[in-house]
């Protein structure tokens, strides 16, 4: 290539998200001789991922896009830096996004979604925006992609692979972070919580927001106690809000919260989930989740929601992955978790069938490559 190919990246905030994440483990993969990665945050505000972006060699520009400047804020900072591609992961406002680069002769305009919900209660002005949003999507997106088919029919339908534009690309995940373990590490963090070696440990790793179901994951752990006593519960993500609050207070109320480690934001995954014996996910809403596909690298036994991106991954996975309905009784999925705890086998299949997955990071960025580089 003559020149590197210049990408911004559009999101909210860079804070520690799964998309977040993921696109950051991406740019340490990065080829840089011909790539840059820079990023639009569009709430205007910082986020704790900021360093780790600007020690990788990017940029982070913020641009609020709440400021009634905005549309010609964001035209003046395409044209000054001169970028090649315009990536946004900001569900259907990339249309407004696209189409502003595409007043600016933006060459590639992806629009790239990530979950089968954008949590909104539509009003009738709700549904008149998205509507706008979704059409200029279609009309000024030169790609559009998904972590998952799912995503795709929530926004688009069923006719979208019709369509040469749409396309599906799985979430990758660097398997390096798992080969390097040892059961030293393990050993490690189960004497950093106190857990002693004969103690069931059940994680789950996501923020606490409502996609998440956290209360769910309580509820179905003071019924699972019942069969399995001697276990503990690990919550790993970002808090310190309304909802982290009230499963702190609902933990009380239950009598387990002797029994619940609340870990907070952790760049210890790998280790976390190999030192485990069950993921709990009982997510309302998911795209592709990338801890689900982290576990399945760590060879640990997942206890997910019935949904379709988790779907896609059991189909490779099937003997890791274990599906329920999330309305169902806790009863019954604590009785799925002390059935699969009691049932579990670790492979080394398992891990090796992985590492020849498509959900490696090498394919990811091999699929971003394909794109970004198309009718450059």
């Amino acid at each position: 290539m003559e020149k590197r190919i210049r990408v911004l990246h559009i999101f909210g905030q860079m804070s520690y998200g799964g998309a977040e994440i993921r696109t950051i483990e991406l740019m340490k993969s990065l080829d840089r001789d011909n790539y840059q990665f820079d990023f639009c945050t569009l709430s205007g505000k910082q986020g704790e991922l900021d360093d780790t972006i600007r020690n990788l060699g990017g940029e982070i520009l913020p641009c609020n896009y709440r400021s009634v400047n905005f549309p010609f804020k964001f035209k003046q900072l395409l044209r000054n830096n001169n970028y090649d591609v315009v990536h946004s992961h900001v569900h259907t406002f990339s249309g407004l996004i696209l189409k502003l680069a595409k007043s600016e002769n933006v060459n590639k305009r992806i629009a790239h979604f990530r979950s089968s919900e954008d949590n909104m209660d539509y009003s009738i002005k709700k549904r008149l925006q998205r509507s706008i949003m979704i059409n200029w999507i279609k009309k000024y997106a030169t790609d559009i992609i998904s972590v998952n088919k799912g995503s795709l029919n929530s926004v688009f339908g069923h006719n979208w692979e019709k369509d040469s534009r749409f396309r599906v690309i799985y979430n990758g995940i660097d398997t390096t972070n798992f080969s390097t373990h040892t059961i030293d590490d393990s050993n490690e963090l189960r004497r950093r919580y106190n857990i002693s070696d004969n103690t069931k440990l059940i994680t789950h790793v996501g923020r606490f927001v409502e996609a998440k179901n956290h209360i769910k994951i309580l509820t179905v752990f003071k019924k699972f106690l019942e069969y399995e006593p001697n276990t503990l519960l690990m919550l790993v993500g970002k808090g310190s809000n309304e909802i982290e609050g009230k499963c702190k207070r609902m933990a009380k109320e239950l009598k387990i919260d002797d029994k619940i480690i609340f870990v907070g934001v952790s760049d210890d995954i790998p280790n976390i989930l190999l030192s485990s014996d069950l993921l709990i996910f009982p997510s309302i809403w998911e795209g592709l989740p990338g801890v689900v596909l982290e576990a399945c690298a760590a060879k640990l036994p997942v206890l997910a929601s019935d949904l379709d991106g988790i779907r896609e991954v059991e189909q490779y996975f099937p003997e890791l992955i274990h599906c329920l309905p999330v309305e169902l009784s806790d009863e019954l999925w604590a009785k799925k978790a002390f059935y699969i705890l009691n049932s579990k086998q670790k492979s080394n299949r398992f891990n090796m069938s992985f590492e020849n997955s498509i959900f490696t990071i090498h394919k990811n960025l091999e699929s971003l490559y394909n794109i970004y580089g198309d009718k450059l």
